[in-house]
């Protein structure tokens, strides 16, 4: 009947949640397909049922010094995160450990998610301030290059002195274009 209560936790609607006792062994924990294990075995036998099961050992040893946690631990070749938390009761005594693994594609995926948009969100901004930057770059050295350009032919000797330079700008540059033109 605990295993019922145990098996309703879930994150998201997802997870496979399980209970030890205090000395890590196994009070509930939902059959795997290709694991045989039963009530009472130790979870840290769980990393030499398959060669592809890690990290059960930690989480066994935090039931026996009554710890909680998260960690990371790999089931059948899949990557969960697993959240326990130790549960106590003076009467009846009990001493037990409550948790659940959380597949970790679960919690990695709305991170992942996050950090595309967010260098998404930064290749944006870096395109529009380059191109501000070349935009603003533009409009200051034009003008420049305009000046240049007939203070160049006027002092090569050959430059015709009464051509007007045309710039609209009431900046400096176009203040220096008005003296040149009078």
């Amino acid at each position: 009947k605990i295993g019922e209560k145990v098996d309703l936790i879930r994150y998201q609607g997802q997870g496979i949640p399980f209970l030890l006792d205090s000395q890590g062994q196994i009070v509930h924990f939902p059959a795997q397909p290709g694991m045989t294990f039963k009530t009472s075995d130790d979870l840290a036998s769980f990393d030499q049922l398959k060669d592809s099961n890690r990290g059960f050992a930690d989480v066994a040893a935090a039931a026996r010094a009554g710890k909680d946690g998260f960690s990371q631990v790999t089931l059948l070749g899949k990557s969960y995160y697993v959240s326990y938390q130790p549960v106590q009761l003076t009467f009846p005594e009990m001493s037990w450990m409550v948790g659940i693994l959380i597949p970790a594609e679960l919690i990695e995926g709305p991170i992942q998610s996050a950090i595309n948009w967010a260098l998404l969100g930064t290749l944006i901004f870096l395109l529009v301030t380059a191109f501000a930057i070349v935009f603003s770059t533009n409009l200051i050295i034009r003008p420049l290059v305009q000046l240049t350009e007939v203070m160049r032919d006027i002092a090569s000797g050959e430059g015709d002195l009464t051509r007007h330079i045309h710039l609209q700008q009431q900046d400096e540059t176009g203040a220096l274009a008005r003296h040149f033109n009078t």
